[in-house]
């Protein structure tokens, strides 16, 4: 019998910066339908290691913040976004 507890799992956040890391608005429509996805499991690979993840809702799964504000309110599919995408292991 091991007393050794299980470790709970590893949260990962990718966020991006407005000076460095942008997506499409049809990117962040993509990972708003795979956030939407009951029990939707995906591989993360980092630094050459796999790892098991979904989106982790309790933290707010996805944000997407556009780089540029329209004046007249228009979103078009190929406008820049700044993404924040938080997963948990599974």
């Amino acid at each position: 019998m091991s007393s050794r507890k299980p470790t709970p799992p590893q949260p990962f956040t990718l966020e991006g910066t407005v000076d460095r890391t942008w997506c499409t608005r049809a990117l962040v429509d993509t990972l708003h339908t795979w956030a939407a996805t009951p029990g939707i499991v995906m591989a993360l690979v980092i630094r050459g290691t796999t790892h098991s993840v979904t989106f982790d809702h309790t933290k707010g799964a996805l944000q997407g913040l556009p780089v540029l504000f329209y004046a007249d309110g228009s979103i078009d599919a190929v406008d820049f976004y700044v993404p924040t995408i938080r997963l948990i292991e599974v």
